[in-house]
């Protein structure tokens, strides 16, 4: 029966109350952190970074590492409305995508798709040096950052560490220039390569 009534309704053009125009803004409020559950998930093409949806936030993890590395936000959002800082979207955050091993990322909410790019600005680690560099590696998860010298002395650094609390290591690790470095997989060991 009520299936023949709004087939009729419609048959008459659906009119309905005009009372409330459906062009008004919609007012929203803070989705409660208990009822934010993870609705999409995503891991980058290299398995590098995970990406979790979580209510209307986006975090991303480092797998290596095993550590939360960033937060997506949508500073505007604070700016419209209260109660939204840190959130990546109004509404829930319902499908995920990255692209480029995780230098960009697409989320999707309520009738808005954001595109984002990872930020390149942020200096991650730095060291006065004598001489420039002749070879430079960052460990898989990002942590460690290792540069290699002519004298072949090696430098490594562990990402974000106060210089002061846990300064950079140097040892001479050849006789001649190191001309590459590399970490292994595992990011515990340090691979050189000189002439010598």
């Amino acid at each position: 029966a009520d299936l023949g009534k709004m087939k009729r309704w419609i048959e008459l053009g659906a009119r309905g109350d005009r009372s409330q125009p459906s062009d008004q803004p919609i007012h929203w409020r803070p989705i409660p952190p208990d009822r934010a559950p993870i609705i999409a998930t995503a891991v980058t093409s290299r398995g590098t970074f995970a990406l979790a949806a979580i209510g209307n936030a986006v975090e991303v993890y480092n797998l290596a590492a095993n550590r939360h590395v960033a937060s997506l936000v949508d500073a505007s959002l604070g700016d419209v409305h209260s109660g939204f800082a840190g959130a990546a979207h109004f509404d829930a955050v319902r499908s995920l995508a990255t692209f480029d091993n995780g230098e960009r990322i697409a989320t999707g909410g309520y009738r808005a798709v954001k595109l984002w790019r990872r930020d390149r600005t942020k200096q991650a680690l730095s060291w006065p040096a004598t001489e420039p560099a002749s070879a430079l590696a960052a460990s898989p998860s990002g942590e460690w950052i290792a540069t290699g010298h002519a004298d072949g002395s090696a430098v490594v650094g562990r990402r974000g560490a106060a210089s002061s609390q846990n300064p950079p290591v140097r040892w001479d690790a050849h006789d001649d220039k190191i001309v590459a470095l590399s970490f292994q997989s595992s990011g515990d060991q340090l691979l050189t390569v000189a002439a010598d």
